[in-house]
């Protein structure tokens, strides 16, 4: 806020110094040169104040941007919005399989994540059936697989050691 009133006041005073040297300024041939130099005044006092706060506002900015931790922490936030998106869309892409063979789920769980050069690595796909699908596992993997070339497990509900789910 001190920033604008700085600005407002370098403004009232840019224009009342105008004002004075206009008013005292004798009118002849050189009028019209004088106006145009005031003008010329005035617009670089309003412009002056406003590049000085954006200049030093945004080079802060720029310098925080360019420094190791703001750079990770985007980067982080970029990959962590990658696998997410691409989770949801493999998410689909099950779902949707899965409803032309006529098979509902009741868990699905997809891990991604980005390795070191930068690609993005699928690392499990698990889906729940329920129970009444329980003869459908093999086959909806063996779909799976063969429609999205990606390995899926495919398990039942309470098909896991303790008697729970596989996640």
């Amino acid at each position: 806020m001190n920033a604008v009133q700085v600005w407002a006041a370098a403004v009232c005073s840019a224009v009342l110094v105008a004002a004075l040297l206009q008013y005292f300024s004798p009118s002849g041939s050189m009028d019209r040169v004088f106006r145009m130099v005031l003008a010329a005044f005035a617009v670089l006092s309003f412009l002056s104040p406003l590049s000085a706060l954006l200049q030093s506002d945004f080079s802060q900015e720029l310098r925080a941007f360019q420094s190791g931790a703001a750079q990770a922490q985007f980067e982080e936030l970029v990959d962590t919005q990658i696998t997410e998106a691409l989770s949801v869309n493999l998410k689909s892409l099950v779902a949707a399989e899965l409803a032309q063979q006529g098979l509902a789920y009741q868990k699905m769980d997809v891990k991604t994540d980005i390795g070191e050069d930068g690609r993005i690595v699928i690392n499990r796909i698990v889906v729940v059936l329920p129970r009444e699908n329980a003869g459908m596992c093999l086959s909806a993997a063996a779909r799976l697989e063969s429609a999205l070339g990606i390995r899926a497990e495919v398990t039942v509900d309470g098909a896991g050691e303790t008697g729970e789910d596989v996640f």
